[in-house]
């Protein structure tokens, strides 16, 4: 008889997994530039023994009939998979356009996801968080991020 186990079992294995990847892409760069991710990883590997041993635990608690099996449904997906679709297109609009018209569109959608519904927070947030990047990065520290992507390139090529 197969035995029906918990989610986080499932998890678990998909980090390990995710982990294994990362350690062998880690261990091909040079010694010192490998040593924060490879940290990382180790970091990851224990929280998923964490979760490993957690999902063992509850496994059994649902097999004695102790517990009530709370599993994963549709339903209960639909705002991480809606988040996930959202940072993909700001990673893809992120290629597009640079950063800030990226991130300035990213984050009135995230926060209206986000059930935030005045208008005027949203913009007063985005805005400082916007003027405050530009001015501690591009003004102060003088780092180039006022690039724009493919947009740019086309441009460029629309001048030719």
């Amino acid at each position: 008889m197969i035995k029906k186990v918990h989610q986080d079992i499932y998890i678990a294995v998909g980090i390990f997994i995710f982990c294994t990847a990362g350690f062998i892409l880690s261990i091909k760069l040079p010694s010192g530039a490998s040593a924060f991710p490879l940290m990382l990883i180790f970091i990851l590997l224990l929280l998923a023994c964490l979760i490993l041993w957690d999902g063992v635990k509850k496994t059994k608690l649902v097999a004695e009939g102790n517990s009530n099996d709370n599993s994963i449904t549709i339903s209960n997906l639909k705002v991480p998979l809606i988040t996930f679709l959202i940072i993909s297109g700001y990673f893809a609009l992120f290629a597009l356009t640079g950063y800030f018209i990226a991130t300035i569109i990213f984050m009135i959608v995230f926060m209206r996801n986000l059930r935030l519904k005045s208008w005027r927070k949203i913009l007063l947030i985005t805005a400082s968080f916007s003027f405050i990047i530009y001015a501690m990065f591009v003004k102060q520290l003088n780092v180039p991020v006022l690039n724009f992507g493919y947009l740019e390139h086309a441009f460029y090529l629309l001048q030719q």
